[in-house]
Order: C-alpha cells, then sequence, then structure tokens
C-alpha cells in the first residue's frame, strides 16, 4: 500500500480540525485543542479560540524549572490560532494563556511517552554558554530519531519520522533537514523538507543524486534567498539552486562543476564558524 504525501497527510488533518473548531463554541475559558496537529511532533498542539474585542493572548509552556518555561508572544486578534511547543514526553504539560486585558486560564496537555529511539542526553554547560532555548540532536542514521532538548537536557520536541543528516533553521522561522530515502545508505540522503517547528511541511527539495556534507542558505546578487547545496559524487562537484522559501520565487537547477579546493574552503570556513567571508549566513 502506498501511503499519502505528509502534505496531504497533514492537509487532510488541517481541514478535519478547522471543521471541528468552526462547528463549535471555543471562547478563552473553553478553547479547541488538538494535540499534533501535523502529524510530525507529539509534543506540540494548537489551541484555537474567539474573543468578543481584540486581545493579545500569549502562551507559557511550564517547564520543569523557571528557566525552562516556554513562551510565544500572541497579536492582537477576535480570532486567535496559537502554537504551542515544548511539551514535556509522558506528561500531565500545563499551559498557561495569558490576556492583555488580565484574564488568565491554564490548560493541561497529557502526552505520550517518546520511544526508545529518542536518545538520552546530558547537558554539560554553564548558563553563560547556552544562547537557545532548544537545542536539536540530528543524527547520521534511522537508529536514533531527530529530537530537541531544553538546557536541562529534556527532551521537548521530536518528530517519529526519521529526519537525518542535517537541520538549519532560516530567516522565514522554518527549518530545513534530510529526509528518511537515502541514495547509498547510510549516508547520501536524496530528500530535503522545510517545515516549521510544529512538523508542517511546507516543501519537499528531491535530488536524484543525492547530497553530501550539508546545505546552506546563502544571499544572491539580488538579495534573494535560496536553498543551495553541494554534492559529491566522485571526484565531480554538483552545485542545486532551486526555490526560494522565503520570496517563492523560483529559479532553475544549476549544475555546474566545483573545484575540488572550493568545496574545502566552503566546509572548512563552515566549520570554524568564519562563513560571512564567503557570502554564506
Amino acid at each position: 500500500k502506498i501511503e499519502e504525501h505528509w502534505i496531504e497527510q497533514q492537509a487532510q488533518a488541517e481541514q478535519k480540525f478547522l471543521e471541528q473548531y468552526k462547528a463549535g463554541e471555543y471562547n478563552f475559558e473553553h478553547p479547541y485543542v488538538v494535540m499534533n496537529p501535523y502529524l510530525l511532533n507529539p509534543l506540540s498542539a494548537l489551541i484555537l479560540l474567539q474573543t468578543e474585542e481584540p486581545v493579545t493572548i500569549d502562551v507559557i509552556v511550564k517547564g520543569k524549572t523557571a528557566d525552562t518555561d516556554f513562551y510565544f508572544k500572541g497579536v492582537s486578534a477576535t480570532e486567535h490560532i496559537l502554537p504551542v511547543l515544548g511539551l514535556y514526553a509522558g506528561t500531565d504539560n500545563t499551559v498557561i494563556l495569558k490576556a492583555d486585558n488580565g484574564l488568565q486560564t491554564e490548560i493541561h496537555m497529557l502526552t505520550d511517552a517518546a520511544p526508545e529511539n529518542v536518545a538520552k542526553v546530558q547537558v554539560i554547560a554553564n548558563d553563560s554558554e547556552l544562547s537557545e532555548q532548544l537545542f536539536f540532536a540530528v543524527p547520521a542514521c534511522d537508529d536514533f530519531l531527530m529530537a530537541g532538548y531544553d538546557r536541562n537536557g529534556d527532551c521537548r520536541w521530536y518528530s517519529p519520522v526519521p529526519f537525518a543528516y542535517n537541520f538549519e533553521k532560516v530567516r522565514n522561522g522554518h527549518i530545513f533537514t534530510g529526509g528518511p530515502y537515502v541514495l547509498t545508505p547510510p549516508f547520501t540522503p536524496t530528500t530535503m523538507f522545510e517545515m516549521d517547528l510544529l512538523g508542517k511541511v511546507y516543501h519537499e527539495y528531491r535530488l536524484p543524486n543525492g547530497y553530501r556534507e550539508g546545505f546552506f542558505e546563502k544571499e544572491d546578487y539580488n538579495n534573494i534567498k535560496s536553498i543551495s547545496y553541494y554534492d559529491v559524487i566522485g571526484d565531480t562537484d554538483y552545485y542545486y539552486t532551486f526555490r526560494c522559501p522565503v520570496c517563492g520565487k523560483e529559479t532553475d537547477i544549476k549544475e555546474k562543476e566545483v573545484p575540488y579546493s572550493l568545496r574545502r574552503e566552503l566546509l572548512d570556513a563552515r566549520r570554524d564558524n568564519y562563513t560571512r567571508s564567503l557570502g554564506w549566513r
């Protein structure tokens, strides 16, 4: 049996929960909650509700410690679709809604335990060295699932789909990661996905020859952001440019040889965090 593509499955799931939401009356005290709305992040949810007057509603996902609370800042509106990220697995999570008119409500969200192939980690770092709330571990094979951890080492994000190999956050707030399909196991993936942290997939990119080493967001001469890759097959490198994930501008796939010395220069600069000098982010 050939399963439907994730984008199609997600479109059907989205249509279903939006229809259920619109069929009822949901307000600040009694919101509509859908767990794992896009099927690819069991530690996420959406909260949907209406208010009579425009208000701003903030979301707080309570952590085990004060510095692991996750926040989402809302905007003034009467129709609210609020993302919930950073739930704990196998836990009765507490989520707080705070409106700028002084109202506050508490919601409890129960999640299933994470599967065994979500790795357990220990964070060894000083607080001053931790600049983000969520840190992703991306596997290079299907033994473990890609997962995100807070500064205490607790899993706050994972996907049951074996995304792997690469992970990049880009300017539009989405993430890009390698897909589970490979040309030569265990490496050389042939797909890459653009999605948000809720797990909603926006685009799938397919590379018949696969790719290695990674992908990067870059800025071209028109100040257009695009996703670029270079791929190694034997002694020949190929350079691909795809549709811009920010503005939607489409460009033809280009293919050209890149000298090995330049490939090494790009890799070394990436690893040494000197990407600005080469025009990369």
